[in-house]
């Protein structure tokens, strides 16, 4: 099978600022008062080839190629200054990610009891940046970034069903998490009057080391498994926070590799029909956490538990009325430079199938009652608490269409690596 997706967007942002102080006047400079222009072109192309062969009755064999690309261009027109009334400079960023891989997975099955899937990800992995920022005469100084980097990502899964209502699993496997171009982007790219966001273009990816074991029961109406796990990271991605070079009164946030951060704990999850049309699907995971890296020149180590939950229901009202209920939870999380507060929300949904249903209509309501936010308490670089909220509610409507059988679907990709790295928590 192949496939090819295109994809691209911008990203414009204007921002004016203007800072209070005694007597709610204004400061009369543009070291804090001044407009960012801020404009972001984004790419993205993906390609991949699948092919699957059966080699005998016990014996199947997967392999696939992929390319990857991603493009980014930024610019930053500000007319901000520096402490000493010297201009900050317009700023621009060229960014372009290139990924070449291919896999292969062997499975094969050992009598009735015990199977095997094996394989790897072999990936050829290139970036090139070029920045460019002004001095206070106005002359563009520009910088190039490159690096390539080739990883073999290995796999392997045993699992034994003695009996039909009883299987386990032991696993292992080797996957990346790459930064994102957000948090590479050494553009400023959101502000308040006591903190900005910029990316930090030297930010190496992460390598987990991830072992499990899981025991699944079948259920008449449905199926629970719980597992145990323990996950290494190396280089582990970051938010940390510095004192801007610029005004001694705001901080800058940005991301950093850390040394390693461990996790493990305990899994479960389950799905259930409660009745023929209520089925229950449900997650939750515990983990004690412990993460090793650098604040300030100062090595640290910190340790917590963390508790995430995840609940979904699915009602079917009728043969063309569907519904849908469900909810999450983010335990409180304890990091290098700070402390997060939990985090939940509540989202539910609705279809409705027409023209003889090849036609339906789709309304989804996330966070219904406007509970996400990010909300946070560091002492580094000084003690500061903050609570940001964006806007996750949101209601949308659509309606989709089914030409022919529907019967051809996209074919689920294999030992893909775990993707990117998730933006920034809620800060932006």
């Amino acid at each position: 099978m192949i496939e090819t997706t295109y994809s691209t967007s911008e990203s414009p942002q204007y921002t004016e600022f203007k800072e209070l102080y005694e007597n709610n006047k204004y400061i009369d400079n543009s070291t804090n008062n001044y407009i960012d222009d801020i404009a972001s072109d984004r790419g993205y192309i993906l390609s991949n080839i699948d092919y699957t062969k059966a080699l005998s009755g016990k014996t199947k064999m997967e392999l696939g190629l992929e390319y990857r690309k991603d493009y980014s261009e930024t610019s930053n027109k500000t007319t901000q200054t520096d402490s000493d009334d010297s201009k900050v400079g317009d700023s621009t960023l060229d960014y372009r990610r290139n990924i070449y891989s291919a896999y292969l997975n062997i499975n094969h099955r050992f009598g009735d009891a015990l199977a095997l899937q094996t394989g790897f990800r072999a990936e050829q992995y290139s970036i090139e940046a070029d920045f460019g920022q002004e001095d206070k005469y106005g002359i563009m100084e520009e910088e190039s970034i490159a690096d390539e980097i080739f990883s073999v990502y290995p796999s392997a899964f045993f699992t034994f069903t003695p009996s039909e209502e009883n299987q386990f699993q032991l696993s292992y496997s080797y996957r990346v998490d790459r930064p994102s171009v957000r948090q590479l982007n050494p553009i400023k790219m959101w502000s308040t009057t006591l903190k900005y966001s910029v990316g930090n273009p030297n930010l190496k990816p992460q390598f987990t080391n991830s072992y499990e074991f899981n025991y699944t029961r079948k259920l008449t109406k449905g199926s629970v498994t719980l597992g145990v796990f323990f996950r290494r990271v190396k280089d582990n991605i970051s938010r940390i926070y510095t004192e801007d070079t610029i005004d001694e009164n705001k901080i800058k946030v940005t991301y950093a590799n850390m040394e390693t951060s461990d996790r493990s704990g305990i899994e479960l999850s389950a799905n259930y029909s409660i009745a023929s049309w209520w089925r229950l699907n449900m997650s939750a995971d515990l983990y004690k956490q412990t993460e090793i890296g650098y604040s300030d020149l100062e090595r640290l180590e910190v340790e917590n538990s963390v508790v995430n939950t995840r609940l979904s229901n699915n009602f079917n009202i009728s043969r063309r009325f569907k519904m849908q209920l469900s909810a999450m939870y983010r335990g409180k999380n304890i990091s290098i430079q700070s402390v997060r507060e939990p985090m939940y929300s509540v989202n539910t949904g609705a279809s409705y199938s027409i023209f003889k249903n090849k036609g339906t209509l789709n309304l989804r309501i996330n966070d219904v009652f406007d509970t996400m936010k990010y909300k946070y308490e560091s002492t580094i670089p000084y003690i500061q608490r903050g609570e940001y909220k964006w806007e996750s509610r949101s209601v949308s409507l659509s309606f989709a269409y089914r030409f022919g059988s529907g019967k051809n679907k996209s074919a689920k990709r294999r030992n893909r690596d775990s993707g990117e790295s998730r933006e920034g928590g809620g800060e932006a």
